[in-house]
């Protein structure tokens, strides 16, 4: 209380003055209680209403951290003098206000600080003054020290130190307060932090979580549910578990019992069910397959609140089991049915498995695989080993080895392996895919030997031999090649097919005509490098690939300019030979007509004479010698047979039917003239038009008809002869056909048989021909083609 003297009037202003001090302090200090939430502005806000409200000459508080330490520290009266006490709170110099204070509860009162305290720079000087020191604390926790300097005037009484331990207490719980917000707030931003963690959580899930109340209603759902579900969150909140709008069916299609559904189970049993495995249906027909997990969160009563709901889509794991299974059973199918031999080998050489082609090939049965090593099917003793160093690092190989089966029999094999691995990438055996490659490689070998003769030939070959593309570049020529067309072997990549022409225009034509049949043989110009024209033969053959793409060109040419012109030179030859032939004939027949003629004109005559005096000479030996009649008789007989020879000897050498009847009466006539001699059956046929020669043509296919004629009368012993005359375009054909012995090829082609060779000769010099064909027993028809002039 303030001091002041009993009786004296001013006593009662001066307490109404104190308590009002105290009231305002208290008030104030309440006010800060309330409002401040910072510990340090409390504190010094509070030193700062002690000495500006109550009337104190300095106020200190100092709070404590939670590790003992002093925090922070407030004052307020005494500036400049504070900071050493301060400093000396930090240090743990503590003076003995501050040490009494802790020691004892309550307020801790020193009554002449500048006595007591010497050693205090905040009292030093402060003679009669009074210091109050208390725990700033609440509920047995202690946050600090408060101390007040009271001046020498004040009273320092219960009243005043319940009014410092008030206002400590107050502080104390004003910072209890603070604690408890700060914790509060703490706690909230941790529960709002921990929500949002949840929820980020949650939708970052990759599985589709969906949270159910109790009355079935979906109030919660994460991102993935959105997607499985193929719905909005507020579209999935909006439904029920059980609302038809899911249409729930099973992974077929058929309609899925609501009591089955996992929220139903779970409302029922009171626990949590697994692996529930339903599907949701879309209007589209479309099924999301899903496998659910639900588990129950229960109140507080012990009463179900809610469900946690797992669902993973297992529409495409599904699909891709379906598809595994399918995948293993087509390799399984593929497996045995492969005619490639295959087989799985564990990594110590122990054959796991096998295909029948396998079998097969090295000759074992399926019971014997479990007692089977690889290693034994080595040619080679180092066989097994060798491959494991070469696919070890690498994890596959392929190559050309040789095994050996059961029987012992080593054969070549193309072998294609691949390391097997578990799921961690460790190997745990080799699939390998072995084929017997033993005919190919003979094969091949016949192929490199064939090529080499190929080669070998190509090179040696005396014709010219060019391959080249059908652009007429990329030209490979053999030796002969280059001496035909004077180049080097140096000239062949710049040289075009083009550069060989004479003709630019060939080119053009070769290339429509292999096109149109792949194939090419002609006569051709081409051009050697010196500029001289060739005459050449030429064979060419398009080659093409597997596709049927003509991919090149393979030519034979052949120098022909010589052949050419000696060809020319015989032709010419034969042309003069056949002139001189036909002269020959000519002049021949002219003799035989002369001959014919002087024998029927002079030996006719003559023969006439004779008969004519042999019969004068009959009437005069009748009369005077009767007895030489028959003499005469024979003379006559000698005369009329030589008449008769003549005739004949004149119409061999010259028919005169041949001039007066034509061809075809000329063939009726010997016709005629052979029927009476000759027992066959003789036939002449004309077709009606002109069957008219000339006269050598004439007279040489008659002659040749005689031949003919005369031939199967001697030699073919027939019965019939057919003989037809007809006109085609361009010639003349005589047909005489017989049924004899037949004529055979030797015969036909027999360069000594003088009447066959005569006849053709007949024909070359107008180009005739004569064709004989038969079979033994089977006749002869002979074709004699004249052509007209």
């Amino acid at each position: 209380m303030a001091q002041g003297h009993p009786g004296d009037g001013t006593s009662d202003r001066e307490r109404l003055v104190h308590l009002n001090a105290v009231l305002r302090a208290i008030r104030n200090v309440n006010q800060l209680v309330v409002r401040e939430k910072d510990p340090e502005t409390l504190i010094r806000e509070t030193c700062r209403h002690l000495v500006e409200t109550r009337g104190y000459s300095s106020a200190w508080v100092a709070l404590f951290r939670d590790d003992g330490g002093v925090g922070p520290i407030a004052h307020a009266g005494r500036g400049e003098k504070f900071p050493s006490m301060a400093a000396s709170l930090r240090k743990g110099d503590l003076p003995a206000c501050v040490r009494g204070a802790l020691d004892s509860p309550g307020a801790h009162v020193i009554h002449d600080s500048a006595e007591d305290c010497v050693a205090c720079p905040f009292h030093s000087g402060r003679t009669g003054r009074s210091a109050i020191t208390v725990r700033v604390m609440h509920e047995q926790k202690l946050y600090g020290l408060m101390g007040v300097s009271v001046p020498a005037t004040f009273t320092v009484d219960e009243e005043e130190t319940g009014l410092v331990d008030e206002v400590g207490e107050a502080i104390g719980f004003a910072l209890h307060a603070i604690e408890q917000d700060e914790m509060g707030r703490r706690a909230s931003e941790e529960l709002r932090r921990e929500r949002d963690i949840t929820a980020s959580l949650l939708d970052a899930s990759p599985v589709a979580i969906a949270v159910v109340d109790a009355g079935g209603v979906i109030v919660q759902a994460n991102a993935e549910a959105e997607r499985v579900l193929g719905l909005r969150k507020d579209g999935i909140t909006q439904r029920t578990y059980n609302d038809p709008a899911w249409h729930n069916v099973d992974y077929d299609g058929n309609p899925f019992p609501v009591e089955q559904l996992p929220v139903s189970r779970v409302l029922r049993e009171k626990r949590a069910v697994y692996g529930v495995e339903h599907a949701i249906q879309w209007p589209t027909g479309e099924r999301v397959l899903l496998s659910i997990n639900a588990a129950p969160v229960y109140s507080d009563e012990g009463h179900v609140a809610q469900i946690v709901c797992t669902m993973q889509d297992v529409t495409a794991q599904r699909r891709t089991e379906a598809a595994l299974r399918e995948s293993e059973e087509k390799y399984r199918s593929l497996f045995e049915q492969s005619g490639e031999a295959v087989s799985v080998v564990a990594l110590d050489g122990r054959i796991l498995d096998a295909n029948p082609a396998w079998l097969m090939l090295f000759g074992c049965t399926r019971d014997e695989l479990p007692h089977l090593n690889i290693s034994d099917f080595y040619a080679s003793p180092g066989g097994r080993a060798d491959f494991l160093r070469r696919i070890a690092g690498v994890g596959w190989l392929k190559d050309d080895v040789r095994f050996k089966r059961r029987d012992g029999t080593v054969f070549l094999c193309e072998r294609s392996a691949v390391e097997l691995k578990d799921a961690s990438g460790a190997a745990i055996g080799y699939q390998a895919t072995v084929r017997d490659i033993t005919e190919r490689e003979r094969a091949a070998t016949a192929l490199r030997e064939s090529e080499e003769r190929y080669r070998s030939l190509f090179d040696q070959a005396m014709d010219a031999i060019w391959l080249l593309r059908p652009d007429g570049t990329g030209n490979v020529v053999n030796k002969a090649w280059l001496d035909l067309f004077g180049y080097d072997a140096a000239d062949i990549p710049s040289l075009t097919a083009m550069d060989l022409y004479a003709d630019p225009a060939d080119r053009a034509d070769f290339l429509r005509r292999i096109a149109e049949t792949g194939f090419v043989r002609d006569e051709v110009r081409f051009r050697r490098k010196d500029g001289t024209v060739l005459e050449c033969e030429r064979s060419v053959a398009a080659l093409k690939d597997a596709a049927g793409r003509v991919v090149s060109f393979q030519g034979v040419i052949r120098d022909i300019t010589e052949r050419k012109r000696a060809a020319k030179e015989l032709a010419e030859s034969r042309e003069n030979l056949r002139l001189l032939a036909q002269r020959v004939q000519e002049a021949r027949e002219e003799e035989r007509t002369a001959i014919a003629r002087e024998l029927h004109d002079r030996v006719g005559q003559t023969l006439t004479a004779v008969k004519l005096d042999i019969e004068r000479l009959r009437r005069v030996v009748e009369e005077a010698h009767p007895e030489l009649s028959s003499l005469v008789d024979g003379m006559t007989k000698l005369v009329d047979d030589g008449a008769d020879d003549v005739r004949r000897i004149s119409s061999d050498l010259r028919p005169g039917a041949l001039d007066d009847l034509g061809l075809a009466g000329a063939i009726e006539w010997q016709l005629d003239q052979l029927r009476p001699r000759t027992d066959l059956v003789l036939t002449f046929r004309c077709d009606e038009g002109d069957c008219e020669l000339d006269a050598s043509r004439r007279t040489a296919l008659f002659r040749v008809f005689q031949e003919l004629v005369t031939n199967v009368v001697r030699h073919a012993g027939a019965k019939k002869v057919d003989v037809s005359l007809r006109r085609e375009p361009g010639a003349l054909v005589l047909d005489v056909i017989d049924d004899g012995c037949g004529i055979d090829a030797a015969q036909v082609n027999d360069r000594h048989s003088i009447g066959i060779v005569g006849m053709r000769e007949r024909l070359l010099p107008y180009g005739g021909e004569l064709h004989l064909e038969g079979a033994p027993g089977g006749g002869t028809t002979a074709r004699v083609n004249m052509p007209l002039p």
